[in-house]
């Protein structure tokens, strides 16, 4: 499913090709039915490169790879000890990417910022690397991020999260509150009370990505004023920060 290009050792290229179908396969596993989602028939690139020096510097200095959108390209800089997390989320944007432009038709668009952060975070922060081998553990929640919005004594609003664009994750001050809030809020519309708002978020998702996103939108899609989900969202957050 994917075009692997490399100069490291054989070895790694196997391993990491391996760990690119597991990867794959738990994307469609979890989201696959949920978003009704089409297996992909174009194949994205995935450069990976052995000496950091031959890595193109990414938008956002100091990752271990970067997603290219225009290129359909993830490139990967594996010197060193790579940031496993950093490779994954990455890996998400390319897989949500090609995945959405294929089942809704649609050559370019984009979910909410804080609905693809939440995402890239929940499978960053599940997997368990091991070469060739790679499995992922979502039934172990990210608890400091839990514990660091149940902890601030300001925590970012429900509408400043909605409202966030692309910039406030990945630079200033407060990109690590944005970054763990849009965890928090993925985890809550997937598993608070049984799953209540999973299937909301799911079509709100394919609509954001067809351009009906927005703090309104959102509100309509899960059917509850926002003071009323900000409120069980909180509770939802102090809950886990004690499990």
């Amino acid at each position: 499913h994917f075009l692997v290009q490399t100069d490291a050792p054989p070895e790694l290229a196997l391993d990491a090709t391996l760990d690119l179908e597991r990867a794959y396969l738990t994307f469609y596993k979890i989201l696959g039915k949920p978003l009704g989602l089409y297996v992909f028939d174009e194949l994205p690139e995935i450069d990976i490169f052995a000496d950091s020096k031959d890595f193109p510097a990414p938008p956002t200095p100091g990752r271990s790879a970067w997603f290219s959108f225009a290129a359909n390209t993830l490139f990967v800089n594996a010197s060193g000890k790579p940031n496993r997390g950093d490779i994954v989320a990455e890996l998400v944007d390319a897989l949500i990417y090609n995945s959405f432009r294929r089942t809704l038709d649609k050559r370019s668009g984009e979910i909410e910022a804080w609905a693809r952060e939440g995402l890239r975070q929940a499978f960053a922060g599940a997997v368990r690397p091991n070469p060739g081998r790679v499995r992922f553990d979502f039934e172990t929640p990210l608890t400091a991020h839990f514990q660091g919005q149940a902890a601030d004594a300001k925590p970012l609003s429900l509408e400043q999260v909605l409202r966030a664009g692309f910039a406030s994750f990945d630079s200033g001050t407060d990109a690590p509150r944005y970054v763990a809030q849009a965890y928090t809020l993925t985890h809550f519309l997937a598993f608070a009370g049984q799953g209540k708002y999973r299937a909301a978020y799911a079509t709100f998702l394919k609509d954001s990505y067809l351009g009906k996103g927005g703090a309104s939108n959102f509100a309509k899609a899960v059917g509850v004023d926002a003071k009323t989900l900000e409120t069980e969202w909180t509770a939802y957050v102090k809950k886990m920060a004690g499990a």
